[in-house]
């Protein structure tokens, strides 16, 4: 594993709380690529980017499922 590379009880944490709100299937994955997309690519607002991994993870995790809501 590359120092790049996210945790994959990270990436776990996130689908899995994606599936309980958004149900399981394609919404909900895709949602997740998005999350992953955005912290791998630090694709995030400037306040996050010094945060612990599990903080950045949850927050873009929150501002998805706000995103699919709208």
């Amino acid at each position: 594993m590359t120092s790049a590379a996210v945790p994959l009880d990270h990436l776990t944490h996130v689908f899995g709380r994606l599936q309980r709100v958004l149900g399981t299937g394609a919404p909900a994955e895709d949602a997740a690529v998005a999350v992953v997309h955005r912290f791998r690519t630090t694709a995030e607002p400037a306040w996050l980017r010094g945060r612990p991994d599990a903080l950045r993870l949850d927050v873009l995790t929150v501002s998805a499922i706000l995103a699919s809501r709208r």
